[in-house]
């Protein structure tokens, strides 16, 4: 991976995690305070189906900060990596910088998801709203998928 690309996606990441965080922040601590009871899940039809107080919402930054950091873990030890191919000496370290890439866009992709999430759960709280538009989970979750799906390929193809 690129050094520039690299740094890229780890500051998208940080940017990503401190947008997550302020936006807890301002919702439980800010003017414009949250009611008691807001949405804290939701289904497929993108209707909330739990309820909680506010301060439910610091789960979507602490599970986005342990996975930031397994992710970070996880990258540091690229030899260990079950590969979608057979490794040799002459395909290694190309795989492994597909690894390693797709981690890093993952843990940004997932971040971002995770403050849209939190984004829109205090909105539907501030005013309102009864569900996320429909549908918009899949589409929410579709660059992760995709990014696994284009980073399993370029791993065939590096075989």
């Amino acid at each position: 991976m690129g050094a520039n690309l690299k740094k890229l996606l780890e500051s998208g990441a940080i940017i990503a995690w401190i947008v997550l965080l302020y936006l807890v922040v301002g919702a439980l601590y800010g003017a414009n305070k949250l009611p008691a009871r807001i949405p804290t899940h939701f289904g497929m039809d993108g209707k909330p189906n739990g309820w909680g107080g506010p301060e439910s919402l610091w789960l979507l930054p602490a599970v986005g900060t342990l996975l930031a950091l397994l992710m970070t873990v996880v990258s540091r030890h690229p030899q260990s990596f079950n590969y979608p191919v057979r490794v040799t000496r002459e395909n290694r370290a190309r795989l492994e910088g597909l690894a390693l890439e797709m981690i890093a866009w993952l843990r940004l992709e997932v971040l971002c998801l995770f403050a849209w999430i939190e984004w829109a759960t205090i909105e539907m709280a501030r005013q309102g709203k009864a569900a996320f538009p429909p549908h918009s989970f899949l589409f929410a979750i579709l660059p992760v998928l995709a990014t696994i799906v284009a980073y399993m390929a370029r791993m065939a193809r590096a075989r």
